[in-house]
């Protein structure tokens, strides 16, 4: 309906209560004024004179308590259309206008809502506003009754037009705000002012479907079965969302579980007071924001974070966790212990079945690690094939006990469809008594476990302080070797090689010495395997071919009749380096040393079954250089793969030739000898120490050796005189154990 006129629009623009209080305080006015006319006019009886007294003041103070306390129920509104009816009609008028003024009331009434009724009322007063304009004109410009009466149903006509546009947009409004309500993902609860439900939209229904009906609030929790964030604990009455925003507080992510036939939902409650214009609380009202299934991401996220996904075990971060409450709780309780689980080889059941039996695999061993545990402790899962069990309140025989079923649970067959497979594992076992920290548990308890596997697998070790303290030395020994290549702090020592049928010094093998100001004199046996295990080895490997390669050129330019070779030992590490045979060849163009003053050592095992590193051997010995293998006998050949090899030279190990003087390993040594040169292989004989060693190896023609026998190793100055006397002085000849005598070498 289009606009009808000023008022309507008026009305519109201003909201209904200002069209009433406007209308109703110039009604007043007006009344007031013509009062006294009304008053003295002929023929008006004394007792209406007294109802329009009355009614002004019925008036006045209602409509000021309205004005204050804001809209009031139907029935006061009856009694203000009653007051008004009384102020507007005079006597000769009220049959007539009367009827129209009835009419109007009725409509008001028929709307059944308090806002509806409170717009009639204010229609009424404007209706009473014309009634008294026109009883209170002049008689000349009057038009008595007649006048009102048109003026009335002129007035009536505007009233109903506009009550009707008022209707309409009244239920537009309410049918808008239904479909809001019901389309929102977000439940909607709504009380009044004595906290009893009277809204609830389909999705606080979908949260929990309970009839929809007024609910007193301190009924609400038990009938909602609202908890706490713990889903155990119900929340207090005073505590209630509602109950908060009824006493006028803001709630904000308020989280609530609501229990209910159809499940449990976790919600965040956010609301507050309803508040009039005149700052009377009318209610509350009360958002509920489902996060159910964002708690449940959190709560997947959350396990992820702390569980092994494959075996579903608690991870090492949740284990420190569990290993800094066990240390924070320690004061006064037993001590806590730790074993520590690693298998034995289990890169080789990956290698040689694949991942996905290394997974189930895994898998199993997690559950009979849950079984052997049982309830005397918490198995964790660290990565890869680590675990570890946290055990609480038990002493060392209870832990030996453990670790012995561990073990031995551990060790059953694993049936994995088409073969049994054996999953052996190493323990080491930590007590809290002897670490100061969770981390520094964890740690022992891994140091010993390193412990169990050097001791031969498939057992347990406990941690002991010395395991500790060797780790510390060996970390220490490996940032001075870092240092010490870095900066050439090391020296090389050269052990002579001797030719057993001349007595010359016909080569030397060049070895690593290091002597740190702080740490002192390192043994090459502590620190070679330490320079292998961290991969020092290659840049060391290089420093020693580099300057054993520049020491060699010197002493064949200063005794040019005595071309002596030099012997570097080469890693298994530096043979498996892509660019070793460019280095080689880099080194020997930069100390421009011929091809053949340079032997290679390797041992047996580099060689065995890697074809990369048979093809870099023979691109080594592509390059002049001579190949020797070192420690013959101690590795994986045999002596009828001698042949197959790409070498030059065999040298015998120390523990054959030592063995040489009980008969034990003189067989070896003389077949090794015998099929070398058969071979047209030289043979070096190491670590000779006794006389009866030099003589059998001279019986079985040994071509050289070397050993502290002959001469203990020494730096470059010492070659040199050895070099200088041309012929070294070896012990006399004599009949060797399976030899025949030799005639001594000239001087």
């Amino acid at each position: 309906m289009r606009d009808d006129g000023p008022l309507t629009g008026w009305g519109q623009r201003s909201g209904l209560a200002q069209v009433r209080w406007v209308f109703l305080l110039f009604a007043f006015g007006l009344a007031l004024v013509s009062l006294p006319g009304i008053w003295t006019a002929p023929g008006t009886n004394w007792w209406w004179r007294a109802a329009h007294v009355v009614a002004v003041g019925w008036l006045l103070l209602r409509w000021r308590t309205e004005y204050r306390r804001g809209p009031s129920q139907v029935g006061w509104h009856v009694l203000d259309a009653a007051a008004l009816l009384v102020v507007s009609l005079p006597e000769s008028a009220f049959p007539a206008v009367g009827l129209f003024y009835g009419a109007c009331y009725w409509r008001a009434v028929s709307l059944s809502t308090v806002r509806a009724v409170g717009v009639i009322s204010a229609y009424g007063a404007l209706f009473a506003v014309v009634v008294l304009v026109v009883e209170s004109v002049p008689p000349p410009l009057a038009a008595g009754p007649v006048v009102g009466l048109l003026a009335s149903s002129l007035l009536i006509h505007l009233i109903v037009a506009t009550m009707g546009r008022h209707e309409l947009s009244l239920s537009t409004e309410r049918e808008l705000l239904a479909a809001v309500l019901e389309n929102l993902d977000v439940g909607v609860l709504a009380t009044d002012a004595d906290g009893a439900l009277t809204v609830v939209n389909d999705a606080a229904h979908h949260l929990h479907p309970v009839p929809i009906e007024p609910t007193a609030s301190n009924e609400v929790a038990g009938r909602y079965g609202l908890f706490e964030p713990d889903g155990v604990t119900p929340v207090r009455a005073d505590d209630l969302p509602l109950t908060r925003a009824l006493r006028g507080e803001r709630v904000r992510n308020r989280e609530v579980v609501m229990a209910s036939d159809a499940g449990r939902r976790t919600v965040f409650a956010n609301g507050r007071a309803i508040v009039g214009a005149d700052g009377r609380r009318l209610g509350a009202v009360l958002a509920l924001h489902d996060v159910t299934g964002i708690k449940r991401a959190e709560a997947a996220l959350q396990r992820q974070a702390t569980h092994d996904p494959l075996t579903d075990l608690p991870n090492r971060e949740l284990l420190r966790r569990w290993l800094e409450h066990a240390f924070a709780q320690r004061q006064g309780s037993p001590p806590s212990a730790l074993l520590f689980v690693d298998l034995d080889g289990f890169k080789t059941v990956n290698d040689s079945l694949g991942h996905a039996t290394g997974d189930t695999v895994l898998q199993a061993v997690a559950r009979r690690l849950l079984d052997a545990v049982s309830d005397r402790g918490a198995v964790a899962r660290l990565g890869g094939d680590e675990f570890a069990v946290l055990v609480e309140d038990t002493d060392l025989a209870g832990l030996r006990q453990l670790a012995e079923h561990v073990l031995a649970r551990l060790s059953v067959p694993l049936d994995l469809g088409n073969r049994h497979l054996v999953v052996t594992a190493s323990v080491g076992v930590a007590t809290s008594d002897g670490s100061p920290s969770a981390g520094d548990l964890l740690r022992n308890a891994d140091l010993a476990m390193y412990a169990a596997k050097e001791a031969g697998r498939s057992r347990f070790t406990f941690f002991a302080p010395s395991m500790h303290e060797a780790v510390v030395r060996r970390l220490t020994l490996e940032a001075g070797l870092r240092q010490a290549i870095s900066q050439q702090q090391l020296q090389l020592a050269y052990q002579p090689i001797f030719n057993l049928r001349t007595g010359q010094v016909t080569g030397v093998e060049a070895l690593a010495r290091w002597s740190d100001p702080s740490l002192g004199v390192i043994a090459p046996s502590e620190f070679i395997p330490l320079a292998e295990a961290s991969g020092l080895v290659v840049p060391l490997g290089s420093w020693v071919l580099s300057q054993a390669c520049r020491q060699a050129k010197t002493w064949r330019t200063r005794f040019p009749s005595q071309p002596i070779v030099v012997a570097v030992n080469l890693s298994v590490r530096q043979v498996r380096e892509p660019h070793l045979v460019e280095a080689v060849a880099g080194t020997l163009s930069e100390t421009s040393l011929d091809p053949t003053a340079l032997v290679l050592e390797i041992t047996e095992g580099t060689l065995m079954d890697r074809l990369d590193a048979f093809r870099t051997v023979q691109r080594l010995r592509d390059l002049g250089v001579s190949i020797a293998i070192d420690d013959f006998g101690t590795g994986y050949s045999s002596l009828a793969r001698l042949r197959d090899l790409p070498v030059d030279l065999v040298k015998i190990d120390k523990s054959f030739i030592d063995a040489i003087d009980d008969q034990g390993g003189a067989p070896i040594a003389a077949a090794t000898i015998a099929l070398a040169h058969s071979l047209g292989l030289r043979v070096v004989a190491e670590g000779v120490e006794t006389e009866e060693q030099v003589a059998f190896l001279r019986g079985q023609d040994c071509d050289a050796a070397q050993g502290f026998l002959l001469h203990r190793p020494g730096n470059a100055a010492v070659i040199d005189q050895l070099l200088a006397l041309d012929v070294h002085p070896l012990p006399a000849p004599r009949t060797g154990r399976g030899g025949s005598p030799e005639p001594a070498p000239h001087p």
